[in-house]
């Protein structure tokens, strides 16, 4: 399970944005299922990286966002419910 939602897939595996948790399956990388988080995993370090990248009017905003919400989505309690609902998902896409 990763917290990014682009990045190469080698088996069938979740990614977890903040709004959003989608399956792929890794022959195809095509997504099995995807559904919403509730509910949201939400940091708001994270969003204010986002947002003086867009004040600035600066490029790379989503890239430093993304990198922070890797590095601090697991710590959040929001991220294990949002973990739990991605290993059903998973489970509901893999027929198991």
């Amino acid at each position: 399970m990763t917290t990014q939602d682009v990045c190469p897939v080698t088996e069938p595996a979740i990614f977890i944005n903040p709004n959003r948790i989608s399956c792929l399956r890794a022959s195809t990388v095509k997504t099995l299922a995807y559904g919403s988080i509730r509910p949201k995993v939400q940091i708001a370090a994270c969003s204010a990286i986002r947002a003086g990248y867009n004040k600035r009017a600066e490029a790379g905003g989503e890239d430093a966002f993304k990198r922070c919400f890797a590095l601090r989505s697991p710590q959040q309690l929001s991220f294990a419910e949002a973990t739990k609902q991605a290993q059903a998902l998973l489970a509901m896409a893999m027929g198991l």
